[in-house]
């Protein structure tokens, strides 16, 4: 999961790139645990070519590419279009070695995300996992000794939220 940053510009990448670099900020280590989850996700250790991609625009797709993106490792990532609405996603799915698709916490439709899923394995990507984005960090649920797997926060205000 990766907490919500307030007070953004349109994209929120200047901010993202400051929290990473600040070590002790929720947000850095959201992305340290991501990047340890991507250590241990193949045989072969992080993929050599991953596609960051959504089911729709706005979820956190691009800023979630850039701040996995590292000048010391030896790794393409590719920001991939929204799936949804677009025949380019699956097939970069398709040629890249593992895809990571990114949910925005109360926001993305669960259809959407199950649609876009179901779009990638159709085209044979190998999908490695969903990372949660925009987790607002006063939500029940968010912390360092919660279930991980299991997420339902504050009052959802008619928005359908996906738990995993």
């Amino acid at each position: 999961m990766i907490p919500f940053l307030k007070n953004t510009t349109a994209g929120g990448t200047g901010l993202a790139f400051e929290l990473v670099e600040e070590p002790r900020s929720s947000f850095a280590e959201a992305f340290r645990s991501l990047r340890t989850s991507l250590q241990f996700s193949t045989a072969a250790g992080v993929p050599k070519v991953l596609m960051v991609t959504s089911a729709s625009m706005g979820e956190g797709k691009s800023t979630s590419a850039l701040t996995l993106a590292a000048e010391k490792f030896d790794l393409v990532i590719i920001d991939g279009p929204p799936v949804l609405g677009l025949a380019d996603a699956p097939l970069l799915g398709n040629l890249a070695e593992a895809t990571v698709m990114v949910v925005e916490y109360g926001a993305t439709r669960k259809g959407f995300a199950t649609d876009a899923i179901k779009r990638l394995r159709v085209a044979r990507t190998r999908l490695l996992g969903v990372v949660l984005t925009k987790a607002e960090a006063n939500a029940s649920g968010y912390g360092y000794y919660q279930n991980y797997y299991y997420y339902e926060g504050a009052a959802d205000q008619g928005r359908q939220r996906l738990t995993a």
